[in-house]
């Protein structure tokens, strides 16, 4: 499974030579940093930085080269609501966001893409079992689902299958 995981996180992110990451304190840091660590991107622990999705969050990305950020849906919900009221921009560094763990709302992918915020890959895993197990581009793909408004959760990473099962 972990070299699944590399791979799909790898792929997905395009991971090249910069990253970051939120806490190791959480098992999900492993995904953050496994694939980040096998291709060679250098890591920016948010420790130090921003607890808040704000302007000083999006100063401390543009001011570590981040271009590649994982985060939890609603941190990134919030950051993008804060960047719309503002008026401010995605940092000119980031290409591509990350977010996982809990629904993400078809609102916050529009304006995120009114705003160019550059690629967003939605992930799901259940804590229970695993990281992550599946994710889907978001962006700048057509919209398939946006007539139902519900986002899905995207395909199995290579080698896994998702099952729906019933209490059968």
């Amino acid at each position: 499974y972990t070299t699944h995981m590399i791979h799909a996180g790898a792929a997905a992110a395009k991971l090249q030579a910069a990253g970051g990451v939120r806490s190791l304190a959480f098992d999900a840091s492993l995904e953050e940093l496994i694939p980040a660590l096998c291709c060679g991107a250098s890591i920016r622990l948010g420790g130090g930085g921003p607890h808040e999705p704000n302007a000083t969050f999006s100063r401390w990305l543009e001011r570590e080269g981040v271009t590649v950020v994982d985060l939890p849906t609603r941190f990134w919900q919030t950051w993008v609501h804060e960047l719309a009221v503002c008026g401010d921009s995605v940092p000119s560094t980031v290409r591509a966001v990350v977010i996982g763990g809990e629904q993400v709302f078809a609102s916050s992918i529009y304006e995120w893409a009114r705003l160019k915020g550059g690629r967003l890959i939605n992930t799901y895993g259940p804590a229970e079992t695993a990281i992550v197990v599946s994710g889907i581009d978001l962006l700048p793909s057509a919209e398939p689902w946006a007539e139902s408004g519900v986002v899905p959760i995207g395909s199995p990473i290579a080698n896994t299958q998702l099952l729906v099962l019933d209490d059968r």
